[in-house]
């Protein structure tokens, strides 16, 4: 990232860098690498985006997050506390009238899933193609007959059709124009502790872009309707999905491999 010139890199490190790392060991291996950063913070992001030392650094141009499990998990209220944690990240940035890109990961499981959040993003866009017909033809060309029938029959793409509308709501709240520029997703397998059978599930990268739109009345009324422009965009454009494109494309495969074993190998952090 630093070679390409998307982040800052200094002579002692990383001045313009802000990191967040929820597991110990990696967080030790990660900051050191560093070296001089905006700010280096061990635990859960839910947690950090709160402390006043995490506000101190901000604002930023490019927001990564990376989360390991879903969004709206089934252990918390459908108000999850990572949408909580992402809304208070827009409320700094809007403080600071900044424009940034969102890379967003989470695992898309449903049985991992929140039953109410899920109801509730079922409705969102249920309510969003109600007499709408321009909509609801494009759900049913790209999606599926309905969005009942697209939650049965696939909740990972499910998710990729709900969430970034949700996100440029969510935006929107903050006189952001949210636009949502691609989704990707992994297929991942792991094992059942309980039942020794192996588990297929996806991860899921959504890219966004908030631009900021100054002013009063005027950005408010501009970020709501744009929200509506978005929808057209977010059912037709389709999850890349990343492993079926590297398993057809095996040279690229390989090199990818070797250029992460060479950042591993030569420690380089970024």
């Amino acid at each position: 990232m630093a070679q390409n010139g998307i982040i800052e890199r200094g002579p002692r490190g990383f001045p313009g860098t802000a990191v967040c790392e929820a597991d110990l060991e990696s967080f030790r291996t990660i900051a050191p690498r560093l070296g001089q950063s905006a700010g280096t913070f061990y635990g859960a992001f839910e947690d950090v985006v709160g402390k006043d030392s995490f506000e101190k650094c901000s604002p930023f141009d490019i927001i990564n997050l990376d989360f390991t499990s879903t969004l709206f998990p089934n252990w918390q209220t459908p108000y999850s506390n990572t949408v909580r944690a992402i809304q208070r990240l827009m409320r700094i940035q809007e403080s600071h009238q900044r424009s940034f890109d969102l890379y967003l990961t989470f695992r898309a499981r449903r049985v991992e899933s929140n039953r109410s959040a899920v109801d509730e993003l079922k409705t969102m866009m249920e309510e969003n193609l109600k007499d709408d017909h321009d909509a609801n033809r494009l759900f049913t060309k790209h999606c599926a007959p309905s969005v009942l029938d697209l939650l049965k029959k696939d909740f990972c793409q499910f998710v990729a059709r709900t969430v970034p509308k949700l996100l440029i709501e969510f935006g929107a709240q903050h006189h952001f124009i949210g636009e949502h520029v691609n989704t990707y997703i992994y297929r991942r397998q792991t094992w059942n502790g309980v039942t020794g059978e192996r588990v297929t599930y996806f991860m899921i990268k959504f890219i966004l872009t908030f631009e900021f739109e100054r002013g009063k009345l005027s950005s408010t009324h501009k970020a709501i309707s744009n929200v509506r422009r978005q929808i057209p965009q977010i059912l037709t454009n389709n999850p890349f999905d990343v492993r079926t494109y590297l398993s057809q494309n095996p040279s690229l495969e390989k090199t990818l491999v070797q250029e992460v074993s060479r950042l591993l190998t030569t420690a380089e952090p970024l």
